[in-house]
Protein backbone atom coordinates (compact mmCIF):
# COMPACT_ATOMS: atom_id res chain seq x y z
CA UNK A 1 0.00 0.00 0.00
CA UNK A 2 1.11 3.49 -0.76
CA UNK A 3 1.24 6.15 1.92
CA UNK A 4 1.61 9.24 -0.29
CA UNK A 5 -0.99 12.00 -0.19
CA UNK A 6 -2.08 13.87 -3.28
CA UNK A 7 -2.29 17.64 -3.29
CA UNK A 8 -5.75 17.72 -4.87
CA UNK A 9 -8.57 19.00 -2.72
CA UNK A 10 -10.63 15.92 -2.04
CA UNK A 11 -13.67 15.50 0.15
CA UNK A 12 -13.36 13.08 3.03
CA UNK A 13 -16.15 11.05 4.53
CA UNK A 14 -16.52 8.78 7.53
CA UNK A 15 -17.56 5.17 7.57
CA UNK A 16 -18.34 3.17 10.68
CA UNK A 17 -17.50 -0.47 11.32
CA UNK A 18 -18.81 -2.22 14.41
CA UNK A 19 -20.05 -5.52 15.75
CA UNK A 20 -23.31 -4.63 13.96
CA UNK A 21 -21.68 -3.75 10.60
CA UNK A 22 -18.45 -5.69 10.05
CA UNK A 23 -17.56 -4.39 6.61
CA UNK A 24 -18.02 -1.66 4.04
CA UNK A 25 -17.24 -2.04 0.35
CA UNK A 26 -16.74 0.33 -2.54
CA UNK A 27 -17.07 -0.45 -6.25
CA UNK A 28 -14.91 1.12 -8.94
CA UNK A 29 -15.22 0.72 -12.71
CA UNK A 30 -11.66 1.66 -13.61
CA UNK A 31 -8.13 0.49 -12.86
CA UNK A 32 -7.43 4.07 -11.80
CA UNK A 33 -9.39 3.56 -8.57
CA UNK A 34 -8.14 5.05 -5.32
CA UNK A 35 -9.32 4.86 -1.74
CA UNK A 36 -7.38 6.56 1.02
CA UNK A 37 -7.88 5.61 4.65
CA UNK A 38 -6.73 8.63 6.61
CA UNK A 39 -7.47 7.84 10.23
CA UNK A 40 -9.43 5.71 12.66
CA UNK A 41 -11.16 6.50 15.93
CA UNK A 42 -12.35 3.81 18.30
CA UNK A 43 -15.64 4.79 19.94
CA UNK A 44 -16.50 3.03 23.20
CA UNK A 45 -18.14 3.78 26.52
CA UNK A 46 -15.97 6.23 28.50
CA UNK A 47 -15.74 3.81 31.42
CA UNK A 48 -14.06 1.10 29.28
CA UNK A 49 -10.32 0.77 28.74
CA UNK A 50 -9.88 1.12 24.96
CA UNK A 51 -6.30 -0.24 25.05
CA UNK A 52 -7.62 -3.63 26.23
CA UNK A 53 -10.02 -3.75 23.27
CA UNK A 54 -7.32 -3.34 20.57
CA UNK A 55 -5.99 -6.94 20.58
CA UNK A 56 -9.52 -8.31 20.20
CA UNK A 57 -10.01 -7.22 16.58
CA UNK A 58 -8.21 -6.61 13.28
CA UNK A 59 -8.92 -4.41 10.28
CA UNK A 60 -8.38 -5.88 6.82
CA UNK A 61 -8.58 -4.42 3.34
CA UNK A 62 -9.39 -6.62 0.36
CA UNK A 63 -9.17 -5.56 -3.27
CA UNK A 64 -10.90 -7.77 -5.82
CA UNK A 65 -10.64 -7.21 -9.56
CA UNK A 66 -13.15 -8.74 -11.98
CA UNK A 67 -13.04 -9.24 -15.73
CA UNK A 68 -15.71 -10.04 -18.31
CA UNK A 69 -15.31 -13.28 -20.26
CA UNK A 70 -18.09 -14.56 -22.54
CA UNK A 71 -20.67 -12.45 -20.64
CA UNK A 72 -19.52 -13.91 -17.32
CA UNK A 73 -17.93 -11.86 -14.58
CA UNK A 74 -14.86 -13.70 -13.34
CA UNK A 75 -12.44 -12.95 -10.50
CA UNK A 76 -9.18 -11.77 -12.02
CA UNK A 77 -6.96 -10.44 -9.22
CA UNK A 78 -7.08 -10.32 -5.43
CA UNK A 79 -5.08 -8.56 -2.74
CA UNK A 80 -5.56 -8.53 1.04
CA UNK A 81 -3.68 -6.64 3.71
CA UNK A 82 -4.09 -5.97 7.41
CA UNK A 83 -4.22 -2.38 8.69
CA UNK A 84 -2.49 -1.95 12.02
CA UNK A 85 -3.67 0.40 14.73
CA UNK A 86 -0.39 1.24 16.42
CA UNK A 87 -0.87 2.11 20.05
CA UNK A 88 1.30 5.09 20.87
CA UNK A 89 1.81 5.03 24.68
CA UNK A 90 1.41 8.82 24.65
CA UNK A 91 -2.07 8.50 23.14
CA UNK A 92 -4.68 9.39 25.72
CA UNK A 93 -7.54 8.91 23.26
CA UNK A 94 -8.21 6.06 20.79
CA UNK A 95 -7.29 8.04 17.66
CA UNK A 96 -5.01 6.49 15.05
CA UNK A 97 -3.35 8.04 12.00
CA UNK A 98 -3.30 5.48 9.15
CA UNK A 99 -2.56 7.34 5.88
CA UNK A 100 -3.03 4.28 3.65
CA UNK A 101 -3.73 4.58 -0.05
CA UNK A 102 -5.34 1.62 -1.78
CA UNK A 103 -5.03 1.74 -5.56
CA UNK A 104 -3.87 -0.39 -8.49
CA UNK A 105 -0.31 -0.32 -7.16
CA UNK A 106 -1.25 -2.88 -4.49
CA UNK A 107 -1.01 -5.51 -7.26
CA UNK A 108 2.57 -4.58 -8.16
CA UNK A 109 3.90 -3.86 -11.63
CA UNK A 110 3.97 -7.48 -12.84
CA UNK A 111 0.20 -7.80 -13.23
CA UNK A 112 -1.57 -6.52 -16.34
CA UNK A 113 -4.83 -4.92 -15.28
CA UNK A 114 -6.00 -4.08 -18.82
CA UNK A 115 -8.52 -6.95 -18.84
CA UNK A 116 -9.91 -6.07 -15.42
CA UNK A 117 -13.19 -4.18 -15.79
CA UNK A 118 -14.21 -3.52 -12.19
CA UNK A 119 -12.78 -3.45 -8.68
CA UNK A 120 -14.25 -3.86 -5.23
CA UNK A 121 -12.42 -2.52 -2.21
CA UNK A 122 -13.69 -4.01 1.02
CA UNK A 123 -12.71 -2.78 4.49
CA UNK A 124 -13.45 -5.45 7.08
CA UNK A 125 -13.45 -5.60 10.86
CA UNK A 126 -12.60 -9.09 12.16
CA UNK A 127 -13.18 -9.94 15.78
CA UNK A 128 -10.46 -12.25 17.10
CA UNK A 129 -12.24 -12.67 20.41
CA UNK A 130 -15.85 -12.21 21.32
CA UNK A 131 -16.43 -8.56 22.21
CA UNK A 132 -19.43 -7.99 24.46
CA UNK A 133 -18.90 -4.26 24.79
CA UNK A 134 -20.58 -1.89 22.37
CA UNK A 135 -17.97 -0.28 20.15
CA UNK A 136 -17.53 1.31 16.74
CA UNK A 137 -14.53 2.09 14.61
CA UNK A 138 -14.94 5.31 12.66
CA UNK A 139 -12.69 5.54 9.59
CA UNK A 140 -12.05 8.78 7.77
CA UNK A 141 -11.61 8.06 4.04
CA UNK A 142 -11.23 9.78 0.69
CA UNK A 143 -12.44 8.03 -2.44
Amino acid sequence: MNTNHTNKKEISECIVLSNQAFYKQFEFSSADFKLEIISATLEIEPTLNWVQLLPKFEIWTHVLGYSMHDNDILPAVKFSNQLHLYNDPNNKKPNFQLDKIIDKQVFGSNINLAAVSSFIVKIELKELQSINETYALQLKIIK
